[in-house]
């Protein structure tokens, strides 16, 4: 339970699960906040007693929206908890009803924070996401092989370009005025 509540300087890949008794309607001035309400960000903040939680990393959200896919289903295929970190949780998780809001690493402040959850939010479970370790595999084409050879030589200075740009229009200029003078007299 304590690293439910206590978020650490940096922390990433993990995912906190809160039940909120909340009705539609509560929830539905959460997501869409009229424009002399608290933001969705500030809203969800209040629910955990921060002062914010970054909305693109939470989800606030009915149970039984989930339909076919389940909790279960969302987390591992949604949220990319490895099935073997949610089978210690599986009863837990499939008997949550109502609201839930699920909060994303990224979705806290980059600073420590203790959680203070309202009187309506209670704190379900703590979970990280499935890591996947990252491996290089050696280029299979020959092209892969050998060194660079040396570059071409680098172009024109675009600023040249531009400065002879800047006095071949004045003389072109007075060229087209002194034939037009011409003619016109």
């Amino acid at each position: 339970m304590a690293d439910l509540l206590h978020i650490a300087p940096g922390e990433r890949g993990t995912i906190r699960i809160f039940s909120v008794d909340m009705d539609a309607s509560a929830r539905h001035k959460i997501l869409h906040p009229k424009p002399d309400t608290a933001p969705t960000g500030a809203a969800l903040g209040a629910l955990l007693g921060i002062d914010w939680i970054d909305p693109d990393h939470a989800e606030l959200f009915d149970v039984s929206d989930l339909d076919d896919l389940g909790l279960v289903g969302f987390l591992g295929q949604g949220a990319g908890v490895s099935e073997k970190d949610l089978m210690p949780h599986r009863a837990l998780l499939d008997g949550l009803k109502g609201t839930l809001l699920i909060v994303f690493a990224r979705g806290f402040a980059s600073d420590t924070e203790n959680l203070r959850p309202a009187a309506n939010v209670t704190p379900v479970l703590y979970l990280s996401e499935a890591t996947t370790p990252v491996h290089f595999e050696p280029l299979k084409s020959q092209a892969s092989e050998g060194t660079l050879g040396t570059s071409a030589p680098a172009s024109q200075s675009p600023h040249l370009t531009v400065l002879v740009a800047i006095l071949a229009l004045p003389i072109l200029a007075l060229i087209l005025g002194a034939v037009l003078w011409g003619l016109m007299r």
